[in-house]
């Protein structure tokens, strides 16, 4: 199930959900933080949707985005290992 259109559900329509949307179109993420790991090889992700293993493979669920157009590119400005 893939939620596309707020208007087709009468709550949402009450609660302005379009708009809302709307207003966020070309909004992005801004992301921080930080990882304390144990010194071996590894990866981490960041990505939209959920994950989940499948037959040992590391898997994002992107259903909910109910196969629309989405730009999910992104810029890093600062990543490191070790002490800054």
């Amino acid at each position: 199930w893939a939620f596309q259109n707020p208007n087709s559900i009468e709550q949402c329509k009450r609660e302005g959900w379009s708009q809302k949307l709307e207003a966020q179109k070309n909004e992005g993420c801004k992301l921080f933080g930080y990882l304390e790991v144990n010194k071996v090889a590894g990866n981490f992700h960041i990505a939209p949707g959920k994950s989940f293993q499948q037959k040992h493979v590391h898997v994002h669920d992107m259903q909910s985005f109910g196969g629309q157009k989405f730009n999910i590119t992104h810029k890093i400005n600062h990543l490191s290992f070790g002490t800054d």
